[in-house]
């Protein structure tokens, strides 16, 4: 294997290549190209040297988010077929932790391995949301930030759904880079998220359950930080008022806990995953604020369990395995 240094006098061609095949019209072309800025990250000198190419390599991938309705149709059919137990599931529970479990086999199972397994090809959507998270998670979030949300206010503004969609996805995949530098945007953004989870595209409702459960943990931590049992957290500059923080915890519960009602299995699975790390969050920061093992969710148990109790009898056998994780997560916290 050639070392990097050996094609540095080739570099800005090779980048500029790449930057333009991440809009390739081959799908298997636009893969490539995005798993060779991914390859890239893994070199410290290199990282240096792409930081100029940010301004066009973001905005391309979030573009790359699009969902087809080709795509959108095989999904549906998809989610419906395991729903209906003609296919046999071999998944394991995708949140549940056993409190036994080290610490080290936790990190190395943090749930995107279920996530996996659930779908059944990688996709170049797929591979641009995972580019973007590593580009978020490898550079300053102000490097980041600022070349994705003017591409992400665009998707916003556009009259497709699919587009708008695409936009949310975005949001998602920044957040375990940039989570404490979209804390100024959240009070903006969450009407917005609440808003989604209406409309009439079942895609766009799952989407937005996903990227809640992505914000789970800031969401958490702007609860607990404004709660009275609770010192605020020195890894967190929360400058939400109170009131508001608590309502904006109360209120992603409420919507989540109402879209496990949703006529679509992609949105059941999409809010029963979201309201599981909403409980492993609130479990967690409780704990790292307070050193007691409580959950700022003990007062919404009743809410909690009959929302479980009422799914059973609509869910089907994909969604239902959702239901019995979260049992456990609960069993695990409250």
């Amino acid at each position: 294997c050639l070392h990097v240094a050996l094609l540095e006098p080739y570099f800005p061609s090779i980048c500029e290549f790449m930057t333009i095949a991440l809009l390739d019209g081959s799908e298997e072309v636009a893969i490539e190209a995005c798993e060779y800025w991914s390859a890239l990250l893994h070199h410290v000198d290199v990282k240096k040297v792409i930081v100029q190419y940010l301004p066009r390599v973001v905005p391309n991938l979030i573009t790359r988010l699009y969902l087809t309705p080709t795509q959108m149709e095989h999904d549906r059919l998809e989610d419906e077929e395991q729903n209906s137990g003609k296919r046999q599931l071999q998944i394991k529970p995708i949140h549940h932790r056993n409190s036994n479990v080290g610490k080290d086999d936790e990190k190395g199972n943090n749930g995107d391995d279920g996530d996996n397994e659930l779908s059944s090809s990688w996709t170049l959507r797929k591979q641009a949301a995972l580019t973007l998270d590593s580009f978020a998670l490898s550079f300053s979030p102000n490097d980041v930030l600022a070349h994705a949300l003017p591409k992400i206010q665009d998707c916003f503004q556009s009259s497709d759904s699919l587009i708008k969609e695409a936009g949310v996805l975005a949001l998602g995949a920044l957040s375990n880079g940039c989570l404490d530098d979209m804390l100024v945007y959240l009070p903006q953004l969450f009407p917005f998220l609440v808003g989604n989870l209406d409309d009439s595209l079942p895609e766009m409702r799952s989407i937005t359950c996903w990227v809640l459960s992505r914000y789970c943990r800031l969401i958490a931590v702007i609860y607990n930080n404004n709660s009275s049992e609770a010192q605020p957290s020195s890894s967190q500059s929360v400058s939400i008022p109170a009131e508001q923080g608590v309502q904006l915890y109360l209120k992603t519960l409420e919507v989540i806990v109402g879209r496990m009602f949703d006529p679509h299995v992609k949105v059941q699975v999409a809010a029963c995953s979201a309201l599981c790390i909403l409980i492993d969050n609130s479990f967690t920061v409780y704990n790292e604020a307070t050193s007691e093992e409580s959950n700022i969710l003990s007062a919404h148990t009743v809410t909690l369990f009959s929302a479980i109790a009422h799914a059973f009898d609509h869910y089907g056998v994909k969604s239902s395995l959702l239901l019995v994780d979260m049992i456990g997560n609960l069993a695990d916290t409250l």
